[in-house]
């Protein structure tokens, strides 16, 4: 089913910016370097979450959209849901490449597990701020 975002007056969709709007940054493709500084351990583009910064806009640190840690606690989860579940054709295969009833157990077992996640996560997020705020609190002394 499409997802339509309303328009507004100004010919804008909500979500857009206002077409007058000119940010007071580059674009990633002309701030060099830029794209590469959220990239995982294995060498996939992250997408940072949170950007911390301090009062003159230098960044202190970064969360991305999913923790090391817990990535590394998924791949565990999918390593052991495939070993369980031999019976799915193409489980330990990449997403892409699984079957389409293979997808749909895979999915169902993720929403479960992820919301089981939930709580141990959130902690970590506020591990890793506490961490980049101590870290920019050694940095100024």
């Amino acid at each position: 089913m499409p997802r339509f975002r309303p328009v507004r007056s100004d010919g804008s969709r909500a979500g857009q910016a206002h077409p007058d709007y000119r940010s007071p940054h580059p674009p990633t493709e002309r701030a060099p370097g830029s794209r590469d500084r959220y990239r995982r351990p294995d060498g996939s583009q992250a997408i940072p979450t949170f950007v911390v910064l301090d009062a003159d806009l230098q960044e202190l640190g970064f969360l991305v959209e999913r923790p090391e840690r817990a990535d590394e606690e998924l791949h565990e989860a999918l390593a052991t849901f495939a070993r369980e579940h031999p019976e799915l054709q193409g489980v330990d295969r990449p997403w892409s490449e699984m079957p389409p009833d293979t997808r749909l157990a895979v999915r169902a077992f993720l929403k479960e597990w992820r919301d089981q996640q939930f709580d141990r996560w959130t902690r970590y997020l506020f591990e890793d701020l506490a961490e980049i705020a101590k870290s920019a609190r050694a940095r100024a002394s």
